[in-house]
């Protein structure tokens, strides 16, 4: 048996560590936006031209690593277009790469998994469509669904200089962005229930009994409602436009306004629904479910995360017109049982 103490780890020599952080920088620093083309600035390698060997055929040192460089946002672009799929597919794929890039110059990515980059998307550019209104725009608004398209709430006139450089850009990329405003912060918001779910612990199974559901319509008992739950009206086709599989290749999806790429896929419907659908996201073992449920059920399921049964069903009948409250009452034992079957409700509260 060997009771030597363990080698301490060597520390590396200074010229490694100068080399990786030149290198981590080189990586991190944006592309441009060129002719319709995201590439590598020219001088975006320039620490790092001299301590590369230009030996033997090929493109040269140079080309290699702006290669390189772009083909490092491309994933960063496209594993955000994966995430985000119903936003990237409403804005464009150029234009979303675009509000990616403004993201990540402000918080680059840290982890070692790739799939955390998508943390901050959501707040960061829901923040920033929030700015474009009025403060009681959405109070005001039935539904709180704004209707006006993206470019008319961009004022020609704004000043954009007076904003710092990332809110800046992204303005200008959502001034030719022409969809409805809900539209895309819908969009957002599914597709944020969707990563917020995939990050989430799942609950234990729960199956509501009928003496448990008794309790909860007597308002005896409250419902717990799943960590992970999310419940999201949509007005917009967004969900089929998620679905559209392009028949472009990756790395064309990440470069999509090159013409050598061709078109992108076609945009989606800016044209209403004719009733909205209420989608609920939760996390349950293997992924994340997915389902959708009537404006009533949406709306008890909304109260009932703060409230009991009896003050979800005062606010469904002066709410909703008479047939709801009806609707409910008669429909309200089975779609409890199954609300504990999709994971949606986790248990009661005394």
């Amino acid at each position: 048996m060997n009771d030597a103490p363990p080698r301490a780890a060597a520390t590396p020599p200074a010229w490694w560590r100068s080399l990786q952080d030149d290198v981590g920088r080189f990586l991190r620093s944006p592309l441009e936006v060129d002719g319709g083309r995201f590439h590598s600035p020219r001088e975006a390698a320039a620490a790092l031209h001299p301590r590369v060997v230009d030996d033997g055929p090929g493109p040269g040192a140079a080309a290699r690593l702006a290669l390189y460089h772009e083909q490092y946002w491309m994933r960063l672009f496209h594993t955000l277009q994966q995430t985000f799929p119903r936003a990237a597919r409403v804005t464009g794929y150029f234009a979303f790469n675009r509000l990616a890039a403004a993201h990540f110059a402000t918080s680059p990515p840290r982890s070692a998994d790739l799939a955390d980059v998508g943390r901050g998307f959501f707040t960061r550019l829901q923040a920033v469509l929030d700015g474009l209104l009025v403060a009681d725009a959405r109070a005001r608004a039935p539904h709180g669904v704004i209707d006006a398209r993206l470019p008319s709430l961009i004022d020609g006139g704004d000043d954009l200089d007076e904003l710092d450089d990332q809110l800046r850009a992204v303005r200008a990329v959502l001034r030719n962005v022409d969809v409805p405003w809900s539209m895309l912060a819908q969009a957002l918001a599914l597709d944020e229930a969707c990563r917020r779910a995939f990050e989430a612990p799942t609950a234990p199974r729960w199956t509501m009994t009928p003496e448990v559901i008794a309790g909860v319509r007597a308002s005896r008992l409250g419902v717990r409602t799943a960590a992970s739950f999310s419940l999201v009206r949509v007005d917009w086709p967004v969900e089929a436009a998620a679905a559209i599989t392009p028949s472009l290749p990756e790395n064309a999806l990440a470069n999509a306004a090159d013409a050598d790429n061709g078109p992108e896929p076609p945009a989606p419907s800016t044209t209403r629904l004719r009733a909205p659908i209420h989608h609920v996201i939760v996390a349950r073992e293997g992924g994340v479910a997915h389902g959708i449920v009537d404006p009533v059920f949406a709306r008890l399921l909304l109260r009932m995360r703060h409230s009991r049964f009896d003050d979800a069903v005062r606010h469904i009948e002066q709410q909703f017109p008479p047939a709801a409250l009806a609707h409910l009452q008669a429909s309200f034992d089975g779609f409890a049982a199954g609300a504990a079957d999709n994971g949606w409700w986790v248990g009661t509260t005394a």
